[in-house]
C-alpha cells in the first residue's frame, strides 16, 4: 500500500493537489437529497469559471434544496469548484482523463487537448476588440462582438501576471480568447503563454517511469500508524446505485 501523503512518492504539492471528482461529488449529493434536475446544478455550479458565475448558481441551488447549504459546508470550494482552483487542475473536473495521444508524427507540439481549445478561441478571438492597451504594465481591455442582445461585455487582462477576468487562463494554464486577440493585435506569439505541461514532450512523461506490477496483498507491506478502514455491516448495499465497471 502507498502513502499518499509521503513527499517521496511525488504526489504531494507542488506536485499533487486534493481535489474531488464533480461527477461523484453530485452523485453523493443527490443520494441524500432526492429531487429532479439537482445532480445538473451541482455540476454546472462547479464548473463556473468565475466566483460571481458560482454564486448566481449556488443561491439558485440553496432555494430549491435549502439543505445543500449544510452539506457543502464541510467542503472547501477549492476541492470542489473551478472558481476557487486556482488553476491546479487544469480544467479537468472528472476522474474520466483519456489516454495521451502521440501526434509527434504530425509535427504538434501541445496536446491534442491544448490544440482543439486554442482553435476555438482563435475562432472567438476573430470577433472581439482590443479597446485600450497599457504598454508600461501590459494590461489591456477586449470587448465583446455586439451580437443582438448578446455580446458587448468587457474583459480586463494583466498580461505580466497571466490574469484574465473570464478566469479561463487561470483555470486551463492556456490563454483565452481575449488573450489570443491581444497578441494578434501587436504580433506576439500567444503559444509563449500555454503551460509547459501541455507539451507532448512533457505530457509522455507522466507514463515515461517504471512501473512495478503490484505484489499478492499477502506481501504488503504494513504502514505504520496508518488508518485502518473497517465496512460498517449495518449499512445496507443500496439498491439505486449504479453498479461501478472499472
Amino acid at each position: 500500500m502507498f502513502d499518499m501523503k509521503n513527499p517521496n512518492l511525488g504526489w504531494c504539492k507542488p506536485y499533487g493537489y486534493h481535489r474531488f471528482c464533480v461527477r461523484h461529488l453530485a452523485a453523493n449529493f443527490v443520494s441524500i437529497f432526492r429531487k429532479n434536475g439537482l445532480k445538473e446544478r451541482v455540476v454546472t455550479m462547479c464548473s463556473q469559471l468565475t466566483v460571481n458565475k458560482f454564486n448566481l448558481h449556488w443561491k439558485a441551488l440553496v432555494a430549491v434544496e435549502p439543505r445543500a447549504e449544510e452539506w457543502f459546508s464541510e467542503i472547501h470550494p477549492k476541492h470542489s469548484t473551478l472558481s476557487c482552483d486556482g488553476g491546479k487542475r487544469f480544467g479537468i473536473m472528472t476522474t474520466n482523463m483519456a489516454e495521451i495521444e502521440q501526434q509527434d508524427v504530425h509535427g504538434n507540439k501541445f496536446t491534442k487537448d491544448a490544440n482543439k481549445m486554442m482553435n476555438k478561441w482563435k475562432e472567438r478571438a476573430t470577433g472581439h476588440h482590443v479597446t485600450k492597451i497599457d504598454r508600461n504594465t501590459w494590461v489591456f481591455e477586449v470587448v465583446t462582438m455586439k451580437q443582438g442582445l448578446k455580446g458587448g461585455n468587457k474583459q480586463i487582462v494583466r498580461l505580466q501576471e497571466r490574469l484574465c477576468t473570464c478566469n479561463k487562463w487561470q483555470t486551463y494554464q492556456i490563454p483565452c480568447s481575449y488573450v489570443l486577440s491581444y497578441c494578434a493585435n501587436i504580433g506576439l506569439q500567444h503559444t509563449n503563454f500555454v503551460s509547459e505541461c501541455y507539451k507532448l514532450e512533457n505530457a509522455k512523461k507522466v507514463y515515461a517511469g517504471h512501473f512495478e506490477p503490484i505484489p499478492d496483498k499477502k506481501a504488503w507491506t504494513l504502514l505504520k500508524d496508518f488508518p485502518t478502514l473497517i465496512p460498517d455491516d449495518e449499512i445496507p448495499n443500496k439498491p439505486w446505485r449504479r453498479k461501478e465497471t472499472r
